[in-house]
């Protein structure tokens, strides 16, 4: 297998709201950045200082921002995506006047959410690609979404789960196109959280694979069904075989293989296929 897998973790939006990345991103293969970090320009800063006084709000570090959702990167916001947050930005774009639904929100990213947030971008003043839509890190901050909770793990039964890596969302999406990878997109998802984080059956199956392998590092395979999916980079393997019931917990994530920073790499595909037979890993 000689899969090249990346990993990034954006903070803030490379363009939109007139913002640019803060860190690089860094692909597995070669563990080089693929971009150059980026300072915000004084012309920028005082652009934020004039929007955040016109929106009323402080963007200033304290007791009450700590209740608030970190930005989860521009990645994040994709179709498709389910994340308690995305309910808890819907509301806000509600209060904010800005909501175009006719129902919800939900936790899903819809195009209805994209219309939502472009009418907010608007709303701060921000103009063509920097009012697309998708958030940036300066029109997050001041949206001021809440912390959402972290959705409950279920107790074992045949439901799913939201996520393999409990309050967690997709830091890097299926199908990233890029050269760093050996068939040109990424062939699964994957989920930055810290070195131990538990991993959990998103449905109930059967382990029926498990082992150590150079690019994928310490992986288990969960059947369930006629796919498998697969959880890799692990640093700890809870369950090496047999049954498992949704939430179980069943590894940890790490670093392993061919990694330059904890996440799950998560990957999706029919039961019994090898490497390039992945497809969309929902469940």
């Amino acid at each position: 297998m000689t899969a090249s897998i990346d990993f990034e973790i954006e903070d803030a939006s490379d363009g939109a709201d007139g913002s640019r990345n803060e860190k690089p991103r860094v692909d597995f293969g070669s563990g080089l950045p693929v971009g150059e970090a980026a300072t915000r320009a004084p012309a920028e800063q005082a652009c934020d200082a004039t929007h955040g006084a016109r929106a009323g709000l402080s963007l200033k570090g304290g007791s009450a921002m700590s209740a608030l959702a970190p930005f989860p990167g521009t990645a994040f916001f994709h179709k498709g995506q389910r994340s308690p947050v995305i309910s808890a930005m819907g509301k806000r774009l509600v209060a904010e006047g800005c909501g175009k639904y006719r129902e919800g929100p939900g936790p899903v990213w819809t195009e209805v959410d994209q219309q939502s947030y472009a009418a907010w971008q608007r709303k701060l003043k921000f103009a063509g690609a920097d009012a697309n839509g998708i958030p940036g890190k300066t029109s997050w901050d001041r949206l001021r979404v809440p912390k959402a909770p972290a959705a409950p793990t279920p107790a074992a039964s045949g439901g799913r789960v939201a996520s393999p890596v409990p309050g967690k969302g997709v830091t890097t999406a299926y199908r990233k196109k890029g050269p760093h990878w050996s068939l040109g997109y990424h062939t699964g998802a994957d989920y930055a959280a810290p070195k131990g984080a538990p991993c959990v059956a998103v449905r109930s199956g059967s382990i029926v694979r498990s082992g150590n392998d150079g690019s994928f590092g310490l992986f288990l395979v969960l059947r369930v069904g006629g796919f498998d999916f697969w959880y890799c980079h692990l640093s700890e393997r809870t369950v090496t075989r047999g049954s498992v019931k949704a939430g179980d917990k069943i590894g940890e994530v790490g670093s392993t293989g061919n990694a330059t920073g904890p996440h799950l790499h998560f990957e999706k595909r029919p039961a019994g296929g090898g490497f390039g037979s992945d497809v969309n890993p929902t469940w």
